[in-house]
């Protein structure tokens, strides 16, 4: 993460501090700032969720990679299904499918036995010179997951299909 670094939320955790309330205004507005440029390149539906609420607080249930392999030059796809619900209501469920995928980093070494895979609670989007995006997203829980990828898609899930 450039912007919402642990160091900035640990910071923030600890009471009241101008300083770092004025920490966290500027890192946002640049990391905004970043992403208003870029977001062209982010498919609508993609855009319209994160913008809604950025995946806050949503529950990460399926992490899966798959591959073409047997393909000459074979490409990966990572999908991440999220789901936000509050009791019994559901906001959303859908997956945030990312398509030629370069690097995949997980460091999910604060997994806990009694939460799904972990509960969303910051993320950035890039894009690089090679057209490339990278989604860069942290967990309530500590866990951190960086993917770069050539596309990525938002594909919601009907309500009515949610179990």
């Amino acid at each position: 993460m450039k912007y919402l670094t642990w160091e900035l939320l640990d910071s923030a955790q600890n009471g009241d501090n101008p300083k770092v309330d004025k920490d966290w205004g500027n890192n946002c507005d640049k990391y905004y700032a970043e992403y208003s440029k870029i977001k062209k390149n982010l498919p609508k539906k993609l855009v319209q969720q994160y913008e809604a609420d950025g995946f806050h607080d949503s529950i990460i249930t399926t992490i899966s990679i798959t591959s073409d392999g047997f393909q000459r030059k074979p490409t990966r796809n990572i999908s991440v299904e999220l789901c936000k619900m509050w009791g019994a209501t559901v906001y959303y469920r859908g997956i945030l499918l990312y398509q030629d995928v370069s690097i995949f980093c997980a460091d999910m070494s604060h997994i806990k036995n009694n939460t799904a895979i972990g509960e969303y609670l910051y993320g950035e989007f890039y894009f690089d010179k090679q057209e490339r995006f990278t989604h860069n997203f942290i967990f309530t829980d500590r866990n951190e997951i960086l993917i770069k990828c050539r596309k990525i898609v938002w594909n919601e899930i009907e309500k009515n299909s949610i179990n």
